[in-house]
Parts: structure tokens; sequence; C-alpha cells
């Protein structure tokens, strides 16, 4: 049973909505109503919480916190909640890193997450090293447009070709102390 001023305060946090109050009261006070911070954390939508309340509160609804970081798309809580909590759905916080495209987390999932599936991990590597070479390959060929000295080629080549990464019309449109970028920008 909660004394009267850690209910009074117990009271004031809930009332707050604030999902790490929620979170530490939850934790860090015996005797407190647990289901109703939970609550407050589902409700509030943090992600980074629902994990920690998950990870730290003993008698935390596991699968209810976990369907809140998998909504939230938040990709680095997801591979947290795989890697640290029991009884975690792998499968479905591993669909969240994967469609994130970080290949960094991605390589983390599969080296750190018992369960986690390696090769469709590795397809997001395989695919970002893909993208990788094909910008390499358009900003080789954006320098060899720029090589032939041919302004209106270049502009064409940057308002047309994805991935270029600036707007070069716009560049070779205000040299020479004139902005003529409309011309070049047509």
């Amino acid at each position: 049973m909660l004394s009267l001023k850690n209910y009074l305060l117990q009271k004031e946090v809930l009332k707050s909505g604030d999902a790490r109050a929620c979170y530490e009261f939850a934790r860090d006070v015996k005797e407190a109503d647990i289901l109703a911070l939970q609550e407050a954390v589902i409700k509030s939508g943090d992600a980074k919480y629902c994990y920690c309340f998950a990870r730290d509160v003993e008698g935390a609804n596991i699968n209810a916190l976990e369907n809140v970081v998998i909504k939230s798309g938040n990709a680095e809580q997801c591979y947290k909640f795989a890697q640290n909590i029991k009884g975690a759905d792998i499968k479905a916080l591993q669909d969240v890193v994967i469609k994130s495209g970080n290949a960094e987390l991605c390589n983390k999932f599969a080296r750190d997450v018992k369960g986690a599936d390696v090769e469709a991990l590795e397809k997001v590597n395989n695919n970002r090293d893909k993208e990788y070479e094909q910008l390499r390959r358009i900003k080789e060929l954006a320098k060899a447009v720029k090589k032939t000295g041919d302004e209106r080629l270049y502009a064409l080549f940057a308002k047309q070709v994805k991935g270029v990464g600036i707007n070069l019309c716009e560049t070779f449109g205000k040299q020479k102390g004139k902005d003529n970028s409309e011309e070049f920008c047509k």
C-alpha cells in the first residue's frame, strides 16, 4: 500500500501524463500502481519510455509496450527492445529496423539479437551498397558533363538526374554576375 505522500505524488505524475515521470515512478517506488503508470506511458506513445518500462519495471505488459514501440517506427528502440526484452517479437521488431533502411542498425541487429534473420538484414546492406555505387556513378557522370564546359548540358543534367544533390541549374544560372537561373532551369 502506498503511503499518502506517494499516493498523492503518483496522482500528480499520472495527471501530468509525462512518460518519463511515469516510468521513473513505476521503476523507483515500491507499491506503485504499475498498471495505471504503464497505461499512461502507453498513451504517451513514447517508444523510448515504453522500452524502458518493459526493461525495468517488474510486472510490465511486454506485449502492450512492444506494440507501441513497433507502431512508433522508431528503429533504434525496436533494436533495443529485441536485444534486451525476453519474449520480444523479434520478427516484428526486425521488420521496423529493415524498413528504416539504416544499414548500421541492421548490422547491429543481425550481430546482437538472437533469432534475427541475418539474410534479410544483409539485404539492406546490399541495397545500400548498390545505392552508393549508383550515386558514385552519377557524380562521375556529372563531373564528365561539367568538363565539357557546356553550361546548358550541365544544367539540364542537374535538372533531370536524381541524386546529384544540389540545384546545379541555379548555380550555373547565377554565374558571371547575372541571374539567368530561370533560363537554365527551364
